[in-house]
């Protein structure tokens, strides 16, 4: 397990920029019937422990010296220029309840249907999401690629090798990685080659046909609903007439 020393932060607001300038990180530890409370980390110490354990590793973290708290990485925020770690949420967990935490996916080996049928490898996921208690939390999970044998192979989130202690909340079949056939140079030049000006797009005609053929339509309703209107009132003028007649007689 590892462990990170920390100590209660004072400083709030505005001022957490005068801890960055001392290579301090501004935190916060947040749980489950836990009160807040507001942490300043050694920079270079926290990178060298979250480089290891991510978001899915448990770390004891002992604040002011105190007996350690087990806590997982919630959040991180990044300074948009230079990336460097501005801020760290912790989420501090209880031995005896389930936790929901993102485990990523680690590829190893090489798959024979690229290097010798010439496929492209497509990673459609690189972290799934699981439940489980904190001592059954999964770091990462590997996948060899090594079974990717053929184009058209594929394994799926149920492939798997998953302890029965942890529940995997994601789609059973949903794809992770998968072989395709690699594009020719035919296909690639017609990818790159620019439709004519003034040129409709593929299917463009058929839907423009399809647009008049619903305007042709809709005109054809109208005429037909007015016709109707028209013979209606005819109808009533008739009877109106009609009516007249018997009152003069």
């Amino acid at each position: 397990m590892l462990t990170l020393n920390a100590k209660t932060r004072t400083v709030l607001g505005k001022k957490n920029k005068l801890l960055r300038e001392k290579g301090l990180i501004p935190a916060v530890v947040y749980g489950h019937k836990a009160k807040n409370q507001n942490l300043e980390l050694k920079s270079l110490v926290f990178n060298k422990i979250f480089a290891e354990a991510g978001e899915s590793s448990l770390i004891d973290l002992a604040i002011d010296e105190a007996k350690p708290v087990k806590v997982l990485v919630q959040d991180i925020e990044r300074d948009s220029v230079t990336q460097n770690i501005v801020h760290v949420d912790f989420h501090q967990v209880r031995e005896d309840e389930k936790i929901t935490a993102e485990t990523e996916l680690n590829f190893i080996g090489e798959s024979p249907a690229v290097k010798e049928a010439g496929g492209v490898l497509i990673k459609t996921l690189d972290a799934i999401k699981i439940e489980c208690l904190p001592k059954d939390l999964l770091h990462q999970i590997d996948i060899d690629l090594g079974k990717l044998e053929q184009i058209g192979d594929i394994i799926y989130v149920r492939d798997l090798d998953i302890p029965p202690e942890v529940k995997v909340l994601e789609n059973i079949d949903e794809p992770i990685v998968s072989i395709i056939e690699p594009r020719s140079q035919k296909e690639l030049e017609e990818l790159e080659e620019k439709p004519e000006e003034g040129a409709l797009p593929e299917g463009a005609e058929e839907i423009e046909k399809a647009g008049e053929e619903a305007d042709k339509g809709e005109e054809t309703e109208k005429q037909r609903n007015k016709e109707i209107k028209d013979t209606n009132k005819k109808f009533g003028d008739e009877i109106k007439v009609k009516e007249e007649d018997k009152k003069e007689k």
